[in-house]
């Protein structure tokens, strides 16, 4: 009886001896895709599992992870049981040797500088007492004009001396206390970092016989982010425009991403992904507000989906690393061809992605009533194939760095337009016509003419086409009536005013444009025209 009760209690402290037996597995982060406003992060690791059941605990993760995405893969001769995510305070600062020996150098410094401090005070009570007798000595009657004079020389070297040391002894500290706020910052940082918590994934398992394992980790974790980022390069105005497509990443999860395959994709897997759907509304007497939200729900059964995927190839002669570009149902993906570094500081990393050439039709854009210079604008067509996102443009042109634009990908238009900046080769004048200004009154009316004058020289070999436009004003009442008398060669638009030409000219050439418009409006009535 005895030798079966010892059998059965040495089978049960073998089970919780296995129950409770855990295994810690080192894993790295191989591939990261980073959306818009969070990442996916997939981590690997291997194990030797031992036979019986036990856990495996996956450490280190960010204190960001979103527990309720982790998805975990393993292969091996095992059954997992279990996998619970859970947060774990990090342990106090005094248990790490990287903080107790950056402790151990702050207090050699800090002991250097009181010695050096020791060193100072002394220092200056010395002069304290060389300056008193100073005053004290020549007033005795017993002291020779060849003893002060000793003693003058005494004091004058030994005051340099003083000097002197107290220089280098500050110089000294200075340098210390330089070493000292290093070190300061690297303790504050260990100990800001230890007050964050981790997470780690507990997988309970369980096994028949001793077994290797490897481990497939994925889960979703904030404080990353993408956005755009272009540079649009105009070598030649009968050549297309390149245009760099680039992104922007960073990130501040607590880990830092080396030697990762790097994904960008346009998608948000945090945003409500289910269709909504119409229920019922209903409406009672005395309701104080109409019940919106009543009105939908959204419908579980609808459900996002990307599994059709249509692949784009890219040039294989491209001279730099770009991405793989992926078209999906509701989303873009951006496969970056090589390993990435990032760490998690909170800098933006640029990522080369693609390098496009874009049909593009150049021309000059003048608006003279507010800035008589000719603008080179690039106009690019056929721009939705290329998966572009709204964002910040560098503009180059010619090799020189132009300025800076915005892509917007919002409106429902075909083409893209880009402005290059000034180009002094275009000469634009624009000036009153004298013979047409003039202000009359007839009857309960005032009728005022006015007149302007639009000069255009081009010294520019290239023959692209220049638009300008001006205005005339529109009328808001029928006590304002405005009528166009002549616009040489302009095309009006009755709803807006514009007034538009559009002109090819030669190297040299000189044109004269103009306009004029007449205003009649009631006597009593202040208009302020140009």
């Amino acid at each position: 009886m005895k030798q079966q009760l010892s059998l059965l209690l040495l089978s049960i402290l073998a089970l919780i001896t296995s129950l409770s037996a855990q295994t810690d597995v080192s894993t790295t982060i191989v591939e990261a895709t980073v959306y818009l406003q969070s990442a996916q992060i997939t981590r690997t690791g291997k194990a030797n599992l031992p036979a019986g059941r036990g856990a495996v605990v996956l450490s280190g993760l960010s204190p960001l992870l979103d527990q309720g995405s982790v998805r975990l893969g393993a292969t091996g001769n095992f059954m997992i049981l279990t996998v619970t995510p859970q947060q774990k305070n990090r342990p106090p600062v005094t248990d790490l040797p990287e903080y107790t020996q950056l402790m151990d150098q702050r207090q050699v410094l800090a002991d250097a500088l009181a010695r050096e401090k020791i060193k100072l005070d002394v220092l200056d009570e010395e002069e304290k007492v060389l300056m008193v007798n100073k005053t004290i000595a020549p007033a005795q009657a017993w002291v020779s004009a060849e003893e002060v004079q000793k003693m003058a020389q005494f004091m004058r070297t030994r005051l340099v001396e003083i000097r002197t040391q107290r220089l280098d002894i500050a110089d000294g500290m200075r340098t210390n206390q330089e070493k000292l706020k290093d070190l300061d910052q690297q303790l504050n940082e260990i100990r800001q970092r230890q007050r964050e918590s981790l997470t780690e994934v507990v997988v309970q398992y369980q096994a028949e016989r001793a077994t290797a394992a490897e481990f497939q980790l994925t889960y979703l974790v904030n404080g990353s982010s993408w956005i755009p980022s272009y540079d649009l390069r105009v070598s030649d105005l009968t050549q297309p425009v390149d245009l760099s497509y680039g992104a922007l990443v960073s990130q501040n999860t607590g880990e830092d991403w080396k030697n990762i395959m790097l994904t960008l994709s346009t998608g948000n897997p945090q945003q409500q992904q289910n269709a909504p759907r119409i229920t019922t509304w209903w409406l009672s007497p005395n309701q104080p507000f109409a019940r919106v939200q009543a009105g939908y729900a959204y419908d579980n059964e609808l459900m996002q989906t990307s599994n059709v995927v249509i692949s784009r190839e890219e040039a294989d002669d491209a001279g730099f690393a770009g991405a793989d570009v992926a078209v999906n149902l509701t989303n873009t993906e951006f496969r970056v061809r090589l390993a990435q570094d990032i760490p998690s500081n909170g800098q933006q990393f640029r990522v080369l992605v693609d390098d496009y050439e874009l049909p593009a039709d150049y021309q000059y854009y003048v608006a003279p009533k507010f800035d008589c210079h000719a603008y080179l604008t690039a106009r690019v067509t056929d721009w939705q194939k290329y998966s572009l996102l709204p964002g910040e443009v560098s503009l180059f042109f010619d090799g020189a760095y132009v300025g800076k634009s915005n892509l917007s990908t919002y409106a429902a238009t075909d083409t893209l337009v880009f402005s290059l900046g000034r180009d002094e080769g275009i000469i634009i004048e624009r000036e009153r016509e004298d013979n047409f200004r003039s202000r009359s009154f007839l009857g309960g009316k005032t009728e005022q003419r006015i007149g302007w004058i639009i000069k255009v020289q081009t010294n520019r070999r290239n023959e692209v086409p220049i638009v300008i436009e001006d205005q005339i004003p529109v009328s808001t009442t029928d006590q304002i009536e405005v009528s166009l008398e002549a616009a040489k060669g302009a095309t009006l638009d009755p709803v807006t005013g514009k007034l538009r030409w559009e002109l090819k000219m030669k190297l040299g050439e000189q044109r004269e444009l103009g306009f004029r418009y007449t205003v009649k409006y009631p006597k009593n009535m202040t208009l302020f025209l140009e």
